[in-house]
């Protein structure tokens, strides 16, 4: 159990850092997209893993990564102004690497 919480921990903070540099670099909805296509990866890759490598990679860090409530504000902050084919696009793009990283590197 504490090693789990440790390992969760763990993965959480490095995935939270990143996810803190990609808000800078690149930043809005790059940063996002990044972010999300980055956790995607790493859940794609640790769909086998068990035990302190899917809780430190699965739960933390692509967890902590990963940020699709900044996603929804960002889709909902284009549909006010008016940039609907653009959010269209983004969610779209997302969408779709998203699985596709799952496709590729969840084999």
């Amino acid at each position: 159990m504490m090693a789990t919480l440790a390992a969760v921990s763990a993965g959480a903070f490095l995935g939270g850092a990143g996810r803190s540099a990609l808000s800078r670099y690149p930043g809005g909805w790059r940063g996002t997209w990044c972010a999300n296509a980055l956790a995607c990866a790493i859940l794609a890759l640790n769909l086998h893993a068990g035990g302190l490598l899917a809780a430190a990679c699965g739960t933390g860090l692509a967890g902590a990564l990963s940020t699709w409530s900044t996603l929804a504000s960002e889709l909902g902050r284009a549909l006010r102004t008016g940039r609907a084919p653009q959010a269209a696009a983004y969610l779209g793009a997302t969408l779709l690497v998203g699985c596709a990283l799952l496709l590729v590197l969840g084999r």
